[in-house]
């Protein structure tokens, strides 16, 4: 029942990998194509729905939670695949099993840490979130998948956090000191363009002073002695009071992200009581569309498999049997690539499906980290060496509407004579590429129509183009 994998053999031996290869290819494609039967097809795209609502719940009540932490002056929770995993397990509908005396369970068993963290999030829950949740969630058989799930929920903070708290820090500070006010009236003074242009651009570099200031670990500050007490003041609030890591900010916040969060969330309850924008401290997943979920063996012998799951899953059978899994339900044999092999793990929405493979000489081993590329490109304004250019051809783009992409050869124009006149003319190298030209390689007019035909379907009394109709009276 099991395969066991042999090293390809040609004329020659042994067939070596190439190691200067990518270590991981993906192979994407129609997910009917890689299933087996309906019901499978029918089981992955109900997993998929699962799990779509299950992050758009755990996304809304992580927010709720960290303000309500906020506002309440409470320490916010490490998040972690312990935390997040914790919430999914506290917001869907607990499996019921004969085992437990209250006829319920969420799972198990729990260290102390995570049994702590359900009963304060399951409070929560049934004061300030459960009495506004319209629908039932559950994730029966989701358990590796809900995993990956709080992993990439986790990410998400982290990420969110990383990549803006900069933004957050100029957009406080340009609410402080009114900078769209204040500019505008410089902009209604009857005095000169320039003078007002100056003057702006004297107001502007202030507040970047002021700015680098707030992000800077030193203790003299560039900016002028008037804001040196508000920024004294509100450095407390705005940066985390321990010692930086290496002395600085950008480096600490990579390295901490989620020491910042009550810091961004400060910034922005200020910046909405003055009534300007703000942004979302917290990410959300407010797209109806299905998004990719994981699927690895575990998910498949749990959401599959109609007997002997427990035999594939004690004793290192759900190794040894691995690929016979895969086979009975997914055809993986009819995609192949060279020196590559299915890392048994697919991710799908329920319509196209990434099948992961490896590399041959790195499968059921861990994987190396990806060399960072230190050296950056170089614009050719900032060249030293030109000797490498001189053989090249000069060529002039310039995009547009019509013609997405047009191309001319500099200097090299090309004398043609005329059959008709006997005139000679000059010809230069070109390249089009067209709104036409890509409409017809995307086939864009007959997936159009495929769309149109669909949505003259009937759903309840009512096609998919009424439906959408009425959905966009409530946008």
């Amino acid at each position: 029942m099991g395969f066991k994998r042999k090293p390809f053999k040609g004329k020659k031996g042994i067939h070596k990998v190439n190691k200067s290869k990518p270590i991981i290819k993906c192979i994407k494609f129609s997910l009917h194509k890689f299933v087996k039967d309906e019901n499978t097809r029918f089981i992955i795209e109900e997993t998929v729905l699962k799990g779509h609502k299950i992050v758009i719940h755990t996304l809304q009540f992580m927010k709720l939670y960290m303000i309500y932490c906020f506002d309440e002056d409470i320490p916010f929770p490490k998040i972690n695949r312990n935390f997040v995993t914790s919430i999914i397990k506290v917001i869907c509908r607990p499996r019921t099993t004969t085992g437990d005396p209250n006829g319920k369970k969420l799972g198990g068993p729990f260290s102390e840490q995570t049994r702590n963290n359900i009963n304060t999030l399951t409070n929560f829950y049934n004061v300030h979130y459960k009495p506004f949740m319209l629908e039932e969630l559950e994730y029966d058989h989701m358990s590796s998948i809900i995993d990956y799930l709080s992993d990439d929920i986790v990410i998400m903070y982290a990420n969110n956090i990383k990549q803006h708290y900069i933004e957050y820090i100029e957009r406080y500070v340009n609410v402080s000191f009114n900078k769209k006010q204040v500019i505008e009236d410089i902009r209604s003074l009857k005095i000169a363009t320039e003078e007002k242009n100056t003057r702006v651009n004297h107001f502007c570099t202030e507040l970047r002073k002021i700015k680098n200031d707030l992000l800077s670990c030193e203790k003299k500050y560039t900016s002028d002695a008037k804001y040196h007490t508000w920024i004294i003041e509100y450095k407390k609030r705005l940066i985390p009071s321990r010692k930086l890591i290496k002395d600085n900010l950008y480096y600490d916040l990579q390295c901490n992200p989620y020491d910042y969060l009550g810091k961004m969330i400060y910034m922005m309850k200020y910046v909405e009581s003055t009534g300007n924008t703000i942004y979302n401290v917290c990410p959300l997943r407010t797209n109806i569309v299905p998004k990719y979920i994981p699927i690895d063996t575990v998910a498949v012998v749990r959401l599959m498999m109609t007997e002997n799951k427990k035999f594939y899953r004690q004793e290192g059978n759900l190794v040894k049997y691995q690929r016979y899994i895969w086979r009975k339900f997914f055809h993986i044999d009819k995609y192949k690539k060279k020196d590559y092999v299915f890392r048994n793990i697919i991710r799908t929405d329920g319509v196209a499906c990434s099948m992961l493979m490896v590399r041959k000489d790195l499968m059921n081993k861990r994987l190396p980290k990806e060399p960072k590329i230190s050296t950056p490109e170089e614009y050719i304004d900032e060249l030293k060496d030109y000797s490498a250019l001189k053989d090249m051809r000069v060529v002039s783009v310039d995009p547009g509407m019509s013609d997405l992409l047009h191309c001319i050869e500099v200097d090299n124009k090309t004398v043609i004579k005329n059959k008709t006149t006997g005139k000679q003319i000059w010809k230069t190298n070109m390249y089009r590429y067209t709104q036409d030209t890509r409409r017809k390689e995307t086939k864009h007019k007959k997936y159009q129509h495929y769309i149109q035909e669909m949505k003259k379907h009937v759903i309840n009394g009512k096609n998919i183009t009424e439906w959408e109709t009425e959905l966009s009276d409530h946008n």
